[in-house]
């Protein structure tokens, strides 16, 4: 019971920023093409931290310590983003609702399970994004080589399903998502540094889904 309550607290009180943040479910508002290529205006954080043992944070983004310097972690930020081609002819206005997966990710592990990371779909945060894309890391997100490739979102119909397509970032809104994983639940976070965005603690979050993960966590082990 007390290993129960210990979980619980992790996933439900405030943590210290860190390149492990975890369940990077945001809402895209834009206007999304029928191709599924979104213009974002806008980037909200839906989601909140999920308990696990399994990420390793990627050094090289320097987010591996408690609230890292966003100054630094920013100054890491690609000169360009991959993106999809926006068509403005078939676009309607909405709001998609989905977990961020980096271009990299995407591509070698969602739609294919390439062994580069120790075993088939692992990133290199060592994650098995195509089931689990809500253990996915903001380090791996941003590290340069993943940050680089755009952005996507994924979603899945159930919890037993694998994540799937949903939207891609056109490339102006890959660079609108960077700017928000270094910022979002950190200390520097504003509504007003970054144009055109949102950033939330997380006070909206899928809070039991979060606990149920958590009780899950502590049955296994």
């Amino acid at each position: 019971m007390l290993r129960l309550m210990c979980a619980m607290t992790m996933v439900l009180a405030a943590e210290a920023a860190h390149g492990l943040d975890n369940n990077w479910t945001v809402m895209v508002t834009g206007m999304k093409d029928g191709n599924g290529c979104m213009k974002a205006t806008s980037v909200e954080d839906m989601g909140s931290n999920l308990v696990t043992s399994t990420p390793t944070c990627l050094s090289a983004t320097q987010m591996c310590t408690d609230d890292y310097e966003c100054t630094t972690a920013r100054a890491l930020k690609p000169t360009s983003f991959t993106g999809c081609t926006f068509d403005e002819s078939t676009a309607a206005a909405t709001s998609a609702v989905g977990l961020l997966m980096d271009g990299l990710c995407y591509n070698n592990f969602v739609v294919e399970q390439k062994n580069f990371n120790g075993a088939p779909g692992l990133a290199p945060d060592k994650v098995h994004v195509r089931s689990e894309a809500h253990l996915h890391t903001r380090a791996c997100l941003v590290v340069s080589y993943c940050a680089k490739t755009g952005f996507y979102l994924v979603t899945r119909p159930s919890s037993s399903a694998d994540y799937a397509f949903e939207a891609q970032m056109d490339s102006a809104s890959a660079e609108k998502v960077f700017d928000f994983l270094i910022e979002a639940r950190h200390p520097c976070g504003t509504t007003t540094t970054t144009t055109g965005q949102t950033v939330s603690s997380g006070a909206n979050a899928p809070a039991l889904a979060s606990l149920a993960s958590a009780m899950s966590f502590v049955a296994l082990h």
